[in-house]
């Protein structure tokens, strides 16, 4: 997960979204909001709505990559996700700043997951709405959840590379909770981690490998060829180019991160102090 920049809609498609929303609003409860919202959201969220069209439009421009996934870098994303869950934040059913771009890998099991941290006693709630078992009673009215720190990376609003270490120094490329155990920010670690299970997912560490070796490839070619003095800058910025989009952009962050620590890393940057910068 990198973090992201979030794009300004279209000025049509913010004040549609309002509006989408001031009707959620307008509902006189908390259990009709609800399903207000479960309702409404997929007869918007269709081709042709030009409200989505710009949404989805900017959601590919902010991903890392040719329309990766914004929680694992992985896959193509194609769907709209509700990083706070409209079954349970139904205020923020058609918030622009709550919308994230993922693959339906992430997407379906993260489903309608959702936790508050105590920020006195740093304990995470789930506040993840009940769900009706096939046969099973009906569910109680929904209830507005417990107020309280969100338990995901937000990956606009905050820097995933504050919260997550990636190894790539023992060839496992998993990530490790950075802050210390005993605050709220590692809780929002590792919940992350385990609801978009960006560690136990054994093709996302094999990608991770698979992009390392690509950066470092990449960067040897960009010192050789800028050194041979026959390439022209124009395809020395492809080669830059080709770098910024690669897929798993945390990889190539945490390389710079990791430089002093990596024999191999520390002498590309050395020849090419410039990629810092990239």
């Amino acid at each position: 997960m990198i973090q992201l920049i979030r794009p300004a809609l279209s000025i049509n498609a913010a004040q549609s979204l309002e509006q989408y929303q001031t009707a959620v609003d307008n509902q006189p409860d908390f259990p009709t909001k609800v399903n207000f919202a479960k309702d409404d959201f997929p007869k918007k969220n269709i081709i042709g709505n030009a409200t989505f069209n710009d949404v989805k439009l900017k959601l590919i421009q902010m991903s890392s990559g040719a329309e990766r996934c914004h929680y694992c870098e992985d896959s193509k994303a194609d769907e709209v996700d509700h990083l706070l869950p409209k079954d349970a934040y139904p205020n923020h059913s058609y918030s622009w700043n709550n919308y994230y771009y993922a693959c339906g890998t992430c997407n379906g099991p993260k489903n309608n997951k959702c936790a508050v941290i105590d920020a006195t006693t740093n304990t995470l709630v789930d506040t993840t709405p009940p769900r009706k078992s096939k046969n099973g009673p009906p569910l109680p009215p929904p209830q507005p959840p417990l107020a309280g720190i969100s338990a995901f990376v937000d990956p606009v609003n905050e820097n995933p590379l504050d919260y997550f270490f990636l190894d790539l120094n023992t060839g496992t490329f998993v990530f490790s909770e950075l802050p210390a155990n005993n605050t709220s920010e590692y809780q929002k670690a590792k919940y992350t981690l385990e609801v978009f299970r960006l560690n136990t997912r054994p093709s996302l560490s094999k990608a991770r490998g698979s992009a390392y070796v690509n950066f470092k490839a990449r960067l040897r070619i960009y010192i050789i060829d800028r050194d041979s003095g026959v390439v022209t800058q124009h395809q020395l910025n492809e080669i830059i180019r080709g770098i910024k989009e690669e897929a798993h952009q945390t990889v190539w962050q945490e390389m710079k991160r990791q430089k002093d620590f990596i024999p191999e890393l520390h002498d590309l940057f050395h020849q090419a102090p410039e990629a810092l910068n990239w």
